[in-house]
């Protein structure tokens, strides 16, 4: 155009104004040549705000995140502020990480799908490509949206950070929503109290957020998980609450349900392939989740959130997990995580308390597996049952209450002396530690009294003893030893 004759191709960008790139103005123009007639059309970049030119000033539907839009292209471009305090808010002092007040990641998305729906006129039906990078603090948070056809690509900034860093991304789908499918939903029920055993020990979500009520399955790559919702309204009462996706604790709980799983460390979302949205989460809710990647630093889970009867409100693919902390303690851990704990430690198949279908056991009373080798243990009030492709023993050893120089014998008790100066033990629990580890290489050898020594003392308090090709890992576990007997990775 004539711009860059006159001059003016540096000043408009401090306008507000931005020229159509040359490539960009050829494929326009093909688009618009190959249109149906129109009597009036406008083809421009971004043109600031000009007194000359005003847009349809329809007032915008009452969301929460809608507080106060900063630029309006109808049908193109949306930008709208809102101010994330405790005040207005207060749903966010329940969701305190280390003592910093933080926006759940699924309220991000909710304010996302809120601009995506203002902007486009049509509810989301699909959210895409979600990147959690940074996390939004109180401040201004800034909402950018930007459409395409059917998608809408949103961002969210904050003051916090000059609104120069995108903290949370996301591409939405716009359109009718498809048919909610169903699934089946397992039964069962697993010995956990998330009131007592999640919630402080594992889990920083306080009031609203504390919405897992009890576990049907958990293991390491599994879980199934009934949800609750929260009474308590989120926001200021004189600001709009109704959710377009539904409600949030509910949603948030499905991601920290997965907690679970790792008992071991921390995790916080990092992202989300794909969440294909049926109906806004409402109700008592069902979360089955299925790990289906892992790396060093995290995990990956699909997860479905269900309605009692197996009817699907949302379908999340390659939700994406950060480990952001590593657990030194195990030993307070509940029974319960014992064996996530020991299936992503050791690469065994754990089960804590009755198998739900009969064991058979051979002549001595060693249980017998369909597929691959199983040993189990009890004692007190805990069983755990260990299956592994190769021949593998378990042992479960209350400490507490037995004189364990008198129990071992005196032929183990310089290996004792060893154990507890590399591990620290107290010497009852180092005691407790060769006892076990010989009580899990009898059930996996017949051989009580093989060779044993100590080899390494590792994370979460773990002695690994050695007895020729064969490894023995240790753990103190409430007031309990648990040890594990395989063959060594060589």
């Amino acid at each position: 155009g004539r711009g860059a004759p006159l001059g003016t191709m540096d000043a408009l960008p401090r306008q507000g104004i931005t020229p159509i790139a040359p490539d960009e103005a050829v494929k326009l123009t093909m688009q618009l040549a190959s249109a149906p007639p129109a009597s009036h059309v406008m083809a421009c970049g971004r043109l600031g705000d000009p007194p000359t030119i005003r847009y349809a000033d329809d007032p915008p539907p009452l969301y929460r995140f809608l507080e106060q839009p900063r630029v309006v292209v109808p049908g193109v471009e949306l930008v709208c502020d809102s101010e994330v305090s405790l005040r207005n808010d207060p749903y966010l002092e329940d969701h305190a990480f280390k003592g910093e007040p933080l926006l759940p990641a699924v309220m991000g998305l909710e304010a996302m799908s809120q601009v995506a729906r203002m902007l486009s006129g049509e509810a989301p039906s699909r959210i895409d490509n979600v990147e959690l990078l940074q996390p939004v603090t109180l401040a201004t948070m800034r909402v950018a949206s930007l459409r395409s056809g059917d998608r809408v690509d949103v961002a969210v900034r904050s003051s916090s950070t000059q609104f120069k860093l995108d903290h949370f991304r996301a591409r939405v789908t716009v359109g009718p929503r498809p048919e909610r499918p169903r699934i089946d939903l397992p039964i069962g029920e697993v010995d956990l109290d998330p009131v007592d055993d999640l919630y402080g020990p594992l889990l920083f979500h306080t009031g609203r957020f504390r919405g897992v009520k009890r576990y049907r399955v958990l293991t390491a790559t599994h879980c199934v998980a009934e949800i609750a919702p929260h009474a308590d309204s989120l926001f200021h009462r004189y600001l709009p609450a109704h959710l377009l996706l539904g409600d949030a604790t509910i949603r948030d709980a499905a991601i920290h349900a997965l907690q679970a799983c790792v008992p071991q460390a921390t995790v916080l979302p990092q992202g989300i392939g794909s969440v294909e949205l049926f109906a806004p989460v409402e109700g008592p809710t069902i979360v089955v989740a299925h790990e289906t990647a892992r790396h060093a630093d995290g995990f990956v889970y699909d997860v479905d959130l269900a309605a009692p009867d197996g009817q699907l409100f949302e379908r999340w693919h390659g939700l994406r997990l950060q480990i952001v902390a590593r657990r030194e303690r195990i030993d307070d851990l509940a029974p319960a995580l014992w064996g996530p704990f020991l299936e992503r430690e050791l690469d065994v198949r754990v089960r804590v308390g009755e198998a739900d279908t009969p064991v058979l056991h051979r002549h001595d009373g060693k249980p017998l597996a369909a597929d691959g080798h199983v040993s189990r243990s009890h004692d007190s009030e805990v069983t755990l049952t260990v299956t592994h492709e190769k021949p593998v023993g378990v042992d479960v050893q209350q400490v507490e209450g037995e004189h364990w120089d008198s129990i071992i014998g005196p032929h183990d008790h310089g290996l004792t002396d060893v154990c507890a100066k590399l591990s620290g033990d107290d010497r009852r629990y180092a005691a407790a530690r060769v006892w076990s580890a010989r009580e899990s290489m009898k059930k996996l050898s017949g051989d009580a009294l093989v060779p044993l020594v100590v080899d390494t003392c590792g994370n979460h308090g773990r002695v690994t003893f050695r007895s020729g090709p064969h490894r023995i890992d240790t753990y103190v576990m409430r007031d309990s030893i648990v040890a594990v007997a395989k063959e060594r990775n060589e």
